[in-house]
């Protein structure tokens, strides 16, 4: 499951039908993940414990007994205690050991990680040649993860690894929510673009009219995604540079936006790895389902490793 600060996502990982590493590719032979479902998360710990409950009823009705579960969150997690340092999208799980919590719930194994860590975990385990990525999303914010060869998820002395969007890129940029100023969020992300952009022209304006002013030959609206696609492309050619990967996955609907966006930001990161060599760039093949489907996935590796 993928708890999100609006949205919580379900869905049934087959383990008997996994391929070599464990994994299974979406929509093979009915191998892999079912098809998700989501409801909307509830304002309480007591509103969100049973509507994992009540989602581990609806796949059991369909999957059988329900081995593990896997569960993406928002926010700062403890890995090791299960439990959330930090969650700004939903603040009662502050503090609080969540995988303990749901375990009492479920009565069933649960792993627990970062949102993004997971998304970037099943972009990887959703590739059958063992490969390792950087996974960046760029979309209202900007986050991410690393993955290397043997599936190892990089999570860092305090698990603040890869946190990308909050690299700082401008020392006089604008405020970020974060406390800093001049991250790549502020730059890059459909967030703040719409932000940008609706105080220049006066009005609420929101990412998609922004890129359609821009391709309808808006000076002011081009200048704005062209420096917002430049900076996301030479970001990303520093994270090739810093990690090394076999790949590069990009996903989000600002960074896989069609037209200038995209083509600027492509742009910028061949630019930005001259003298490096080609890592290269590739589409996410999840989508909206990566964090859900990672999380099922390492679920199942979690459970495999005893």
């Amino acid at each position: 499951m993928d708890i999100g600060g609006t949205k919580t996502a379900f869905a049934v990982m087959v383990e008997r039908e996994a391929a070599e590493r464990g994994v299974a590719e979406p929509g093979s032979d009915g191998a892999g993940p079912s098809q998700p479902w989501s409801a909307p998360t509830p304002p309480t710990l007591a509103g969100l414990l049973e509507l994992v409950g009540a989602g581990l009823s609806r796949a059991e009705e369909t999957a059988g007994e329900i081995a593990c579960v896997g569960v993406a969150v928002p926010g700062l997690i403890a890995f090791e205690e299960g439990r959330i340092e930090l969650c700004s999208n939903l603040p009662y799980l502050t503090g609080l050991g969540l995988r303990d919590a749901l375990e009492r719930r479920l009565s069933r194994p649960v792993a627990l990680d970062n949102d993004a860590n997971l998304a970037a975990y099943g972009e990887y385990a959703a590739r059958r040649v063992a490969q390792s990525l950087v996974f960046v999303t760029i979309s209202t914010g900007i986050g991410g993860g690393y993955v290397a060869r043997d599936g190892a998820v990089l999570r860092g002395a305090s698990g603040r690894a890869t946190d990308f969007g909050h690299i700082k890129l401008d020392a006089a940029g604008e405020p970020c929510y974060c406390g800093q100023s001049g991250c790549w969020e502020t730059i890059s992300s459909g967030r703040f673009l719409a932000e940008r952009s609706s105080r220049a022209l006066g009005r609420t304006l929101y990412t998609a009219e922004l890129f359609a002013l821009a391709e309808r030959g808006d000076a002011g609206a081009a200048r704005l995604v062209r420096h917002g696609a430049q900076v996301a492309g030479l970001a990303l050619a520093g994270l090739a540079r810093a990690f090394d990967p076999e790949v590069l996955v990009l996903g989000g609907g600002v960074g896989l936006a069609p037209g200038l966006y995209g083509e600027v930001l492509r742009e910028s990161y061949g630019a930005g790895l001259v003298n490096f060599g080609a890592v290269p760039l590739e589409p996410s093949r999840l989508g909206a389902h990566a964090g859900v489907f990672g999380a099922g996935w390492f679920g199942l590796r979690e459970a495999q490793a005893g």
